[in-house]
């Protein structure tokens, strides 16, 4: 092979070479600019997840509350209840 062909081969190479990197180039721009949307999604999911998080924690202490409430409730009906069964057993007497 004399050296002009060598060269022409050379240069394809160089060109094929050229090709792929700018190939390669730009599917990393695509890959990056995917990332950045994929990122900009995942970050919304997160901030929702931590709305509804502070929202869940809002119900669960009222929830709490009113279920302290009703203890209190209950406990005040089991006296009234209480207090009655003696009166009529004083009654019954």
């Amino acid at each position: 092979m004399n050296s002009n062909q060598r060269f022409n081969q050379l240069e394809e190479l160089m060109a094929n070479l050229t090709r792929n990197v700018d190939r390669l180039s730009a599917d990393m721009e695509e890959f990056k600019n995917y990332a950045y949307e994929n990122n900009k999604v995942v970050n919304s999911i997160l901030h929702k997840l931590d709305d509804h998080a502070e929202q869940f924690d809002k119900v669960l202490e009222r929830l709490e509350s009113r279920d302290e409430q009703f203890r209190e409730e209950q406990q005040l009906r089991d006296a009234q209840f209480e207090f009655i069964m003696k009166r009529f057993e004083k009654l019954d007497s």
